[in-house]
Formats: C-alpha cells, sequence, structure tokens
C-alpha cells in the first residue's frame, strides 16, 4: 500500500492492533481494560481524520475512520446508559 502521510501508516497500524486486542479479548480472557483498548482505536482514529485533512485518501485512512465512528458511537451509548 503507499501511504501519503506517515499520520495515515500510524492510523492503519493502530486500528490493526485495537482489532487484534478486542478479537482476543472476546475468545480469551486478556486481563487489559477495554477502555485502555479504546484509546488505542480513537488514537487511530484521530490520526486517520489527520491524515485525511492531508489529503491522504488512501483505503486503509478510511477504514481506520470508520472503526473509529463505531468506537466513539460505543463510548456514547455506554455514556447515555450508564446513569
Amino acid at each position: 500500500m503507499k501511504y501519503r502521510t506517515l499520520s495515515g501508516k500510524w492510523a492503519l497500524m493502530l486500528t490493526l492492533v485495537f482489532i487484534g486486542l478486542i478479537s482476543v479479548k472476546l475468545f480469551l480472557t486478556l486481563p487489559l481494560p477495554t477502555p485502555i483498548v479504546a484509546v488505542l482505536g480513537l488514537v487511530g482514529f484521530a490520526l486517520g481524520i489527520t491524515a485525511l485533512v492531508k489529503h491522504d485518501r488512501s483505503l486503509s485512512v478510511l477504514f481506520s475512520i470508520a472503526v473509529g465512528l463505531i468506537i466513539v458511537t460505543w463510548i456514547i451509548g455506554r455514556m447515555m446508559f450508564l446513569y
């Protein structure tokens, strides 16, 4: 894959680490809190937005943004029904 920006590359890497850790948490008992894992996805989301602003429109950047939007939706939903 060809990236225009370094932030696009990091966005994909952090998103893939997030997906890997969440998958491991689903099937195995990993003693790592989900909010800490979600921070990796959110940082990938922020870097994806930064790459998009710098005109990096590769599929990996758009994938990182899509996963980040799912994480943000999950966080908002948890906050709405927590109280």
